[in-house]
């Protein structure tokens, strides 16, 4: 099945698009993942689209029903893997209700509603949340900790195609990390985050220190170096 690439414009629309909706049946939400990393400052155009709903109402499939049902340009299809109980939401980039297939590829963008909690995603109080132009995005110590558990997971996965994932994983860290210290972030100024979250990323942070030197001195500025 051959998936046409979305430009950065598709995919800041159908971002906009995402929030918009959700604000609309009453969820407020933050980007995480690529989209995030991107309205931060990183060069990479994102290749779909990952939101945090904050929200402790609803399961994932009920937001991506009521996406559906909101607005016809969503839709969804079964997952790649037989045994899995959810389904795919994608978003019709040709801004019609039917088929997004043509000239022998989909154009849709894929769009993962997730919720705290879910592969240990903090709880940002909505008050947090910040905002760059009109995208809400997770704050950048908690999105940067994400993208390193992503890094440390992907490089353990047995499957091949998520191991080929570590290699941008570590140059979106990199560039995060840049950004952060040039920001001024500062771990103390997060101290909503959960404990156990704060430790299992430290001790990530070691690894990946082990893995790049030069990355050390940037956790340091951040004020995530963990004692060992």
């Amino acid at each position: 099945m051959a998936y046409y690439k979305p430009t950065q414009v598709e995919v800041e629309t159908v971002a906009r698009v995402t929030v918009n909706v959700l604000a609309t049946i009453g969820y407020q939400s933050c980007f995480v993942g690529s989209m995030a990393c991107s309205r931060y400052g990183l060069r990479r155009v994102p290749n779909d689209i990952d939101i945090v709903v904050l929200t402790s109402e609803k399961t994932a499939e009920e937001l991506k029903n009521l996406l559906v049902r909101t607005d016809s340009r969503f839709y969804l299809v079964r997952s790649k893997d037989p045994s899995a109980a959810y389904r795919v939401l994608w978003f019709n980039l040709l801004n019609t209700a039917g088929s997004s297939y043509i000239l022998g590829r989909y154009h849709a963008c894929k769009v993962d509603i997730l919720l705290p909690g879910i592969m240990n995603i903090p709880p940002v109080p909505q008050n947090l949340v910040v905002y760059i132009r009109e995208f809400p995005l997770m704050p950048m110590i908690p999105l940067l900790l994400l993208k390193l558990q992503a890094w440390l997971d992907h490089g353990n996965a047995t499957k091949q195609h998520l191991r080929e994932k570590q290699p941008v994983d570590a140059q979106d860290i990199n560039q995060l990390l840049i950004l952060a210290v040039a920001r001024g972030v500062k771990l103390s100024a997060e101290a909503w985050m959960p404990e156990s979250f704060v430790e299992a990323a430290k001790r990530r942070v070691v690894v990946y220190g082990e893995k790049f030197p030069g990355s050390r001195c940037h956790w340091r500025q951040l004020g995530l170096e963990r004692n060992v």
